[in-house]
């Protein structure tokens, strides 16, 4: 029971849910930043990758968590380390 002065608590898997989302967010847009310098579409990406448009967007704007395999795969796509586009 929440009292009226009181602040509600954060529990912790809303902590989690919260950096998870921030670092899903980083990771989009640090994937977004490289697409674009190596002057390639959505599209393009995710044809290489072998998933559809729409959920490469997804990725992007950090609405999705995508598998390791994924990850490796838009890597290589983009011509980068996943080790720099997880950092």
């Amino acid at each position: 029971m929440l009292l009226a002065n009181k602040p509600e608590l954060v529990t912790d898997d809303r902590i989690d849910s919260s950096m998870t989302d921030q670092a899903l967010k980083r990771i989009g847009s640090k994937l977004k930043a490289t697409r674009r310098l190596k002057d390639l579409t959505q599209q393009e990406v995710a044809a290489k990758v072998g998933i559809s448009r729409t959920y490469y967007s997804q990725i992007e704007n950090g609405e999705r968590d995508p598998a390791v395999s994924i990850m490796r795969k838009i890597a290589k796509s983009l011509d980068v380390e996943i080790a720099d586009i997880l950092k």
